[in-house]
């Protein structure tokens, strides 16, 4: 009796199954997805009443240490690019053993056989809800992840009677990682315009596109992520409306602050004023160097020092622990965008030791 294959291929549904119902339950927050997966896992029960001696006789008959397979490997199973592969992977895995336990299960039994016949036909039905939700699940690597480095804010007002995009674009030449849209007197259309043609750039020098405060702007220009203040919306709710994979940054300005945000699933925080600044009409006082090396102490997640930060003090900032430094009117006010940047990309890498 075919014993073993029924045994790996049970297993491979049932972990398969299991990756699935977690994707619908912790990334796609879809109860119906997340319900379907784990009723298919509990129907793996009932293929085992078919299945002589049940669970013992499949150990028995089981032996890992002696398989051939399992050294083998292929480099494309080794990587996954983003949440959807994974997920996809594994519906194929699903199909795949259903199909093997019913053409085996039928030498063991007709009912084992049909039973693993509805189940794949139920992991078709499975894959088609979970096709419209794939998209969301599409994230590069690159936004999984806060990219340290040079943090460019973008500021018209300070650009010189230059398009806020083509500063951006300078900025990108001369090595920015991150760039946030804040453009406050912009209207929805404008910042949903400029947003669009920030996240072409964005994406085409590999670099992080976050939208400053307006969580449906970042949604209707598939940003990398949001910006928010103390005021703002909590990250629990921002994260449930830009979906999985997405970047969530806290303003703080105090330790209890950027503890808080860690606690509540800050992808990175900004630290400041770290000194004094005119480029924002509600600015407080400055917090200093010292919440900067408080934080760097306490907090695990990325650390952006931000406020009125430029050349000349930029080094302070990266010594005390910040893992990047955001700037506006450095660049945005450049004669020279493209070298301003690099000027203060080179002064990041040599302090953190790049």
């Amino acid at each position: 009796m075919p014993y073993r294959i029924i045994d790996a291929n049970l297993n491979r549904l049932r972990e398969g199954l299991r990756v699935v119902e977690d994707a619908g339950r912790f990334l796609l927050n879809d109860a119906n997805i997340m319900s379907q997966a784990k009723e298919m896992r509990h129907q793996l029960s009932r293929i085992m009443e078919f299945i002589p001696g049940g669970n013992n006789t499949l150990i028995t008959y089981r032996d890992s240490s002696c398989d051939i397979g399992k050294n083998t490997k292929l480099p494309t199973e080794m990587h996954r690019d983003d949440y959807s592969k994974v997920v996809t992977a594994n519906l194929k895995r699903i199909e795949e053993a259903a199909r093997v336990l019913e053409e085996y299960g039928k030498l063991v039994s007709a009912d084992l056989g049909f039973e693993a016949k509805v189940l794949r036909f139920q992991s078709y039905s499975l894959e088609k809800k979970l096709q419209a939700s794939t998209d969301k699940l599409g994230t590069k690597e690159k936004i999984t992840h806060f990219n340290s480095g040079l943090y460019f804010i973008t500021g018209e007002e300070f650009s010189l009677g230059r398009p806020v995009e083509e500063v951006v674009h300078q900025a990108l030449l001369g090595g920015a990682k991150i760039i946030q849209l804040r453009e406050k007197s912009f209207s929805v259309c404008q910042l949903i315009s400029t947003g669009r043609k920030i996240r072409e750039l964005t994406a085409k020098y590999n670099a992080v596109f976050i939208v400053n405060d307006r969580v449906d702007v970042a949604y209707a220009v598939d940003a990398d992520g949001v910006h928010l203040g103390q005021d703002d919306l909590p990250v629990e709710s921002a994260k449930k409306i830009l979906g999985p994979g997405k970047l969530i940054g806290i303003s703080t300005h105090s330790i209890e602050q950027a503890k808080s945000a860690q606690e509540q699933g800050a992808d990175y925080i900004g630290v400041g004023p770290l000194f004094f600044t005119e480029s924002k009409s509600d600015v407080m006082s400055p917090v200093g160097l010292e919440l900067m090396r408080e934080v760097s102490k306490t907090i695990k997640i990325p650390k952006v020092g931000i406020g009125g930060i430029k050349a000349y003090n930029a080094a302070d900032a990266v010594d005390a622990g910040a893992n990047s430094i955001a700037v506006i009117t450095e660049i945005a006010g450049a004669e020279n965008v493209e070298t301003a940047a690099r000027d203060l990309d080179n002064i990041i890498k040599l302090h953190s030791g790049e």
